[in-house]
């Protein structure tokens, strides 16, 4: 027995309705899969034309640079260390990223945070950052 639920959450500003379709999915049964796996390989025509070949080369691990997941590896670290210490405003920027002839890298930052207070938090952990 299918029921009609009216979702308003689906709504723009102007009214317009969101919500294309609505599959109904068991998470114990998995009944309801297979329609929307057909509904996917017909709206995403990626999945559908497939070729075989990639978009990007098999040695890039993402679309986004290096410098930048460094920078969010530091910022991941530093809130895995200083928990509620240090606010989700801190920012980090990734000044050098060299790669050196013995096979490392060489990565210089710049931790932006709030206050002095939280520069001197950062400070003292410095030490156990560049360990990980």
């Amino acid at each position: 027995m299918i029921k009609k639920i009216k979702l308003g959450a689906g709504l723009t500003d102007d009214g317009q309705n969101m919500i294309k379709k609505v599959f109904a999915v068991s998470a114990v049964n998995g009944k309801g899969l297979d329609a929307i796996k057909a509904h996917l390989q017909e709206a995403l025509p990626l999945v559908s034309s497939w070729t075989g070949e990639w978009l990007y080369p098999s040695d890039q691990i993402s679309n986004i640079p290096l410098r930048q997941i460094a920078a969010e590896l530091t910022r991941e670290t530093i809130f895995l260390r200083a928990h509620e210490e240090v606010p989700y405003s801190c920012f980090v920027e990734t000044e050098l990223f060299k790669d050196l002839a013995d096979g490392s890298t060489r990565i210089e930052q710049i931790i932006y945070v709030e206050t002095v207070g939280q520069k001197k938090i950062l400070i003292g952990m410095i030490r156990d950052l560049g360990m990980r």
